[in-house]
């Protein structure tokens, strides 16, 4: 008996040829027989798409066929059916590389390099290596086609032996080994062979841990050997996913999706369910990444895979992880959270709309193997429930942030019978921007409200009023960091070499601003050595200039003072020149972060009374600077519209007969590529 199941049915078939970008889809695939299921369904279809791969695939499911091994054939099926739309690369870069690879490991080693003269050299290294065009030629191939039977069944047997073996795994559900368990890969890495390596390496954790059944605390016994053995490096973010197992186990160093994929590899190999979660941030570039465990009826256990020293085991045992890790420290905002899985979820993909011609797209932006997690975060959220005053009308309505540069799709509705569009558990203090498949809307963005309120950013051109702007992007929590240890710093005079007759000039008592700030004073001695004695825990300084009296022409005034450089011992290359470069991104390092200091000689016969000093903290390049061409743009009906351009004359732009309530961006034509939206309140810039 034959029956024709509808609507669904056909809908996912689309999805499969569409989506999936398979071989065609035989008719008979839309039919369904009484004795099938959907899961046969999709098993079929993953052998079909498998190509001259489909022998490998029997084999697996062949090797299962005995009715006691009736788990692990339906964990093969997990995987087989699963496997759809999953490509990985090869390992063909580091191979290829291995030059550049060797040569980044003697840079991260080499302890007399500061942070961001490592990340110079590895610019250097990348670029004369040609790393990019070695990147640019790298394929994905569809793990269906490529995966070996030996390779499956090996993985199958190791994760049911981990999820036997240990005794905390024992409350672990099916369900949730498959997902987070038996999967072979996190992201599209390399295929590896990294569970019997790293079982036997995590192996003494079962005769460390005082309970046994406390999957947290055997979570934090192999995380905190993982914290020995692996480091973050922030510029392997320009290296996609194509380093294995093997290659990252090597290097000991990677980006944060490298950390996660170790991370989860380990705890995996030890029958811990764990799963790699993320946010693309919704007031900041880029996103991040971080690992949770999926603890049977406990609260969400959330961790990044290398954490702070200062985190203690107490901390980590009873503490509420339902945040996004750090993020009480960076205040990024998420306005969704979603979990990677194995398991391929169509309902991501919008079905309502009968065209399909963008389906391809609609899937990688949405993403099948992501779950929404938000719910389970402690970060504020609410439901949105719009509906359209503007007349204009879709299927489908999706909602985009603001990531980098550009707008960026992050969440979809279907129109319900209302005709509204209903979002639930959506990050509040957020600029959206509705719009539809193919960005024919042109409804204004807005701001989603704590309060579940909605703020419309629609320019009044008829109400035009001058703005001052300081900088073109938020001061960011490490910025922050950087500018309150600068509280405590002493500019002081002398006239002896080693300062034994030091004098105090001026304490930083207050926090300065991420620019140049000015400090007068009046000294009542003459001095031939000036300096800055930078405060406990902090070894940087960007510029520096000490301004003094002269006698020209019988009348006092202010000059600058020039003399030799001095200072402490510093890092290589950072040296004292580093301050009077005029690059505020460049920094004199001292060696240690207790007692460095810098300064000038003004030579034997030039002491003289210091008055000011203007002095540059540590900062990060987005606060105006003078001489750079910058250009102010505001959103309006679909685009960035210009309101000119300017080059800086001060520290300070002022652009004249800006629309009032209008969502802004501006750009420095001249160097960096950071941009943020924000609006223009009570005089000040306010960053979304």
């Amino acid at each position: 008996m034959i029956i024709f199941v509808g609507k669904y049915f056909n809908m996912l078939d689309i999805y499969l040829h569409k989506i999936l970008q398979i071989k065609f889809i035989p008719i008979f695939f839309i039919c369904f027989l009484s004795a099938c299921s959907e899961e046969s369904k999709m098993l079929k279809v993953a052998l079909e798409s498998s190509g001259k791969n489909k022998g490998e695939l029997e084999k697996v499911l062949q090797h299962y066929s005995d009715p006691n091994d009736s788990l692990k054939k339906r964990a093969a099926v997990f995987l087989i059916e699963n496997m759809l739309h999953k490509k990985s690369f090869n390992n063909i870069l580091f191979k290829d590389k291995i030059d550049f690879f060797k040569k980044i490991e003697f840079i991260w080693k080499d302890s007399t390099l500061t942070k961001s003269a490592k990340n110079e050299k590895f610019d250097s290294s990348y670029e004369s290596m040609q790393l990019e065009d070695a990147i640019s030629n790298l394929e994905l191939h569809e793990n269906l086609q490529i995966i070996k039977s030996n390779y499956l069944i090996e993985n199958i047997e190791l994760a049911f032996e981990a999820w036997k073996k240990f005794p905390w795994s024992e409350e672990v559900s099916f369900d949730n080994f498959c997902n987070y368990v038996l999967p072979y890969r996190v992201f599209d890495e390399p295929i590896g062979n990294w569970r019997k390596i790293l079982m036997n390496r995590y192996e003494w954790v079962l005769d460390s841990i005082k309970n046994p059944t406390d999957m947290r605390e055997a979570t934090i016994l192999i995380n905190k050997s993982f914290n020995k053995s692996m480091d973050y490096f922030s510029h392997l973010r320009k290296i996609p996913n194509a380093l294995g197992f093997e290659e990252l186990d090597s290097l000991k160093i990677g980006k944060c999706d490298h950390l996660v994929i170790m991370n989860v590899y380990a705890l995996r190999a030890m029958g811990i369910p764990t799963s790699a979660e993320g946010a693309i941030w919704a007031n900041h570039r880029a996103g991040h990444t971080w690992c949770s465990i999926q603890e049977k009826e406990k609260l969400l256990f959330a961790f990044d895979p290398l954490y702070p020293p200062e985190v203690s085991d107490s901390l980590y045992l009873n503490g509420e992880f339902n945040q996004i890790p750090e993020n009480s420290i960076s205040k990024m905002k998420a306005a969704k959270v979603h979990r990677n899985t194995y398991k391929n979820y169509y309902k991501n993909i919008p079905s309502l709309s009968e065209d399909f011609s963008n389906a391809a797209s609609i899937s990688s932006t949405i993403g099948i193997n992501l779950l929404d997690v938000t719910s389970e975060y402690d970060i504020p959220s609410a439901r949105l429930n719009l509906k359209l005053v503007s007349g204009e009308s879709d299927d489908i309505l999706f909602l985009k942030i603001f990531n980098k540069d550009h707008w960026k799709k992050i969440v979809w509705s279907e129109k319900d019978h209302n005709g509204s569009y209903n979002f639930n558990n959506l990050g509040t203090g957020i600029v959206y921007l509705p719009t539809f498949l193919y960005d024919t809307i042109t409804i204004p963005p807005f701001i989603f409200k704590e309060d579940g309120s909605l703020h419309y950013l629609k320019p009044n051109l008829n109400l035009l009023k001058p703005i001052k702007l300081k900088r073109k992007y938020f001061t960011r929590a490490y910025v922050n960091n950087a500018l309150n240890k600068m509280v405590g710093g002493i500019f002081q005079g002398a006239n002896r070499k080693d300062f034994s007759d030091v004098e105090n000039l001026f304490e930083i008592r207050s926090t300065p601003e991420p620019r140049t700030n000015e400090y007068s004073f009046v000294s009542k001695n003459k001095y031939r050595y000036v300096r800055f004695f930078l405060p406990e825990n902090l070894c940087r300084v960007a510029e520096m200039r000490f301004y003094g009296k002269s006698y020209l022409n019988n009348k006092k005034s202010n000059v600058e003072l020039f003399g030799k450089l001095i200072s402490s011992k510093f890092k290589k290359n950072s040296g004292p020149d580093r301050i009077w470069d005029s690059d505020v991104l460049t920094y004199f390092v001292a060696d240690k972060k207790k007692g460095g200091w810098v300064g000038l000689d003004l030579g034997e016969r030039n002491q003289t009374h210091i008055n000011s000093v203007r002095f540059y903290p540590p900062s990060d390049g987005n606060s105006i600077e003078i001489g750079d061409l910058y250009e102010l743009f505001y959103w309006c009906l679909g685009n960035w519209k210009s309101l000119g351009q300017k080059i800086a004359e001060a520290e300070e732009l002022l652009f004249e007969n800006c629309p009032d309530n209008a969502l802004l961006i501006l750009k420095n034509h001249s160097k960096g590529s950071d941009v943020r939206i924000f609006t223009y309140e009570n005089d000040q810039q306010v960053w979304w």
